[in-house]
């Protein structure tokens, strides 16, 4: 998935947390929770790429 796709979506899920019902709100933060490692997981492999040098 496309990271900016998981920053909305993030967003989005964190909205609907806010107005839920306490049941809805627990697996709204859990997605919510999903996108965030999404994201690092995104991060770290774009840091990792500029670390693979080709020393040929």
């Amino acid at each position: 998935m496309d990271e900016e796709f998981c920053r909305e979506r993030l967003r989005t899920v964190r909205e609907l947390a806010e107005q839920a019902d306490p049941f809805i709100k627990k697996r709204l933060m859990e997605l919510a929770r999903h996108y965030e490692r999404r994201i690092a997981i995104g991060a770290k492999e774009t840091q990792g790429q500029g670390d693979n040098h080709d020393h040929r």
